[in-house]
């Protein structure tokens, strides 16, 4: 199975580099890993500790942040080096500066393991909810470093626990502890023999609750907003828009709404605002205006959407219909209302949250919009479910302080 696997991956190595040659998202994978060793070595403190934090994009990086920001806080002397999968990603995360070193991770061959630990040297290593890569895993192993992984989440379907999951169940087993979100998970590993687990929690909630604790007002979205009610479309696809673009325009009601594409293309954002009906204004626009007289306001940019939730009384989080659930704590924290498409399975947060009250789910147009208007005519509808989100953040803190207590251990 070893050498099945280290085969397929060469195989996929090749077929990225070939089709890198007219794909500029897979030219920036490429060429950003062909300088990794290099930025280790030019950065990397032979005379400190290191920590080793692995995400795969985005959303893991937010589970990883608390954690980064924790170990730095008992470990000021300590560096921190943070590995990403994706270029996306990697390009938002190089603008904060959060580790003292951000590469890409090479492709998980075994000479880019060797290569690549052989520079890090790490103290301690963690991987971050799904990242689990066998040669990487086998060095870190052979090299006596321990290694967690944090915010995990398992699922039956997955390939540890099939009958042909035995190369990958073993490579799993490589990490000294795993902090899983459930209890299902913990179940699982003991039914394939790992008991170095507990749950832990997903650290994602340790950093949507430091948001309430920052400064989240943006004075041009009071202008915007004004006395209205404001609803809110996080980081919606084409998908989302077709449910929620016909209650835009038809609806008689007083209300303001904030627009946040997933995608900042400047064709699609022409699109959107094609499509709708009413006044319509852009972030990337607004110096040019007189006023914020307008109806709709897009966000053609990105970093602002955490703050924007705070400006809104119902929240609309896309993805749920084809692309995957897109993050739901980062409204609830603020205590407002959810709603979502229907594909939400794999996203813990959104079946608890569906479960408690807080989260509708709808499928059409025709759903979404009696979801809104019930939710704007029932107040006491309105409260109890603003009061369940809110409640169930604050309840879920703490996976950060828990993961740290660990690898203060390994550390030391």
């Amino acid at each position: 199975m070893n050498f099945l696997y280290n085969f397929f991956v060469h195989l996929g190595k090749l077929g990225i580099h070939i089709s890198a040659l007219w794909n500029s998202k897979l030219q920036l994978f490429v060429k950003g890993r062909k300088e990794v060793i290099s930025q280790i070595n030019q950065l990397r403190d032979p005379q400190k500790k290191l920590l080793w934090v692995h995400v795969a994009s985005l959303g893991e990086y937010e589970q990883g942040r608390p954690v980064i920001k924790a170990f730095k806080r008992i470990h000021p002397e300590a560096q921190v080096l943070l590995s990403v999968f994706s270029p996306s990603a990697y390009q938002v995360i190089k603008s904060k500066k959060k580790a003292d070193i951000l590469v890409y991770l090479p492709i998980d061959t075994k000479q880019n393991a060797k290569r690549f630990i052989a520079a890090a040297k790490p103290t301690a290593v963690v991987f971050i909810k799904y990242e689990i890569w066998p040669n990487f895993l086998n060095e870190i192993e052979k090299n006596s470093i321990p290694s967690l992984l944090v915010s995990a989440i398992f699922r039956p379907s997955q390939v540890y626990f099939k009958w042909y999951g035995s190369y990958f169940r073993n490579t799993l087993k490589k990490f000294n502890h795993i902090f899983t979100q459930d209890e299902q998970s913990i179940k699982l590993l003991q039914n394939i023999n790992y008991t170095s687990c507990s749950i832990g929690g997903d650290t994602r909630f340790d950093r949507v609750q430091r948001i309430l604790a920052t400064s989240n007002h943006l004075s041009y979205l009071d202008q915007f907003k004004k006395d209205s009610k404001c609803l809110i479309f996080g980081s919606s696809w084409p998908e989302d828009e077709a449910i929620y673009i016909p209650y835009i325009n038809e609806s008689k009601r007083d209300l303001k709404y904030i627009i946040a594409p997933h995608k900042i293309d400047q064709v699609q954002i022409e699109e959107l605002e094609r499509q709708i009906k009413k006044k319509c204004i852009r972030f990337s626009k607004m110096h040019l205006a007189k006023n914020l007289d307008a109806d709709v306001f897009i966000l053609d940019t990105i970093g602002l959407l955490t703050k924007a939730y705070a400006h809104a009384d119902i929240a609309y989080i896309g993805g749920g219909f084809k692309t995957g659930l897109h993050n739901t704590l980062e409204a609830a924290v603020f205590g407002i209302p959810i709603l979502i498409g229907p594909q939400y399975s794999k996203f813990k947060e959104a079946v608890d949250l569906v479960k408690l009250g807080g989260i509708d789910v709808v499928q059409t147009k025709t759903e979404f919009a009696h979801g809104i208007d019930y939710l704007l005519d029932h107040q006491d509808q309105y409260n109890e479910r603003s009061h369940i989100n809110k409640s169930y953040v604050e309840q879920h803190t703490g996976a950060a302080d828990k993961a740290m207590k660990l690898i203060d251990d390994l550390f030391s």
